[in-house]
């Protein structure tokens, strides 16, 4: 009876947290080059991009905006570095949702002027593909905002 009343209350404590949206902690880099401040990279909390900027957020960060090269190449070491040869897919602040066909930074509001597409991306497959994310090989692609992904966040 003890064992059983035990695992109850760990199940009412996981229950708690989650009803509280706690969420399982990513892990942060400072970076501090190449425009990159801290990184915050979330791997086991998946989420639509959506929810992904709202988890930035409260963070008081943004989803990243990979707007240089040099920032490009600074993320990428962190992502080799975390992940070796198989990147986890992860949201980045970028979506056409505004005006179609014109990908833009959340956080700036800026045109895409840097980018690091897979070859014959953006697509817009079926016209549903309007949020960014980071593929298995650190390029990027266009897909649909409600896949469940983990998520890059950036702040000062």
């Amino acid at each position: 009876m003890a064992v059983l009343n035990q695992n109850v209350f760990k199940f009412l404590f996981v229950l708690q947290l989650i009803i509280q949206g706690v969420q399982p902690l990513g892990k942060i880099h400072h970076v501090n080059k190449h425009g990159l401040g801290k990184v915050y990279i979330e791997t086991a909390h998946k989420c639509n991009w959506f929810k992904a900027q709202i988890e930035c957020t409260r963070k008081n960060m943004s989803l990243i905006a990979v707007d240089t090269a040099a920032k490009a190449a600074a993320l990428d070491e962190i992502l080799t570095k975390e992940f070796d040869t198989s990147c986890p897919h992860l949201w980045i602040g970028a979506s056409d949702l505004a005006v179609e066909g014109t990908f833009q930074w959340l956080k700036t509001g800026q045109p895409m002027s840097y980018s690091k597409w897979k070859p014959n991306m953006p697509d817009n497959y079926l016209g549903k593909e309007h949020c960014v994310h980071i593929t298995h090989d650190r390029d990027w692609n266009d897909i649909k905002c409600g896949f469940k992904y983990g998520y890059i966040c950036e702040g000062a």
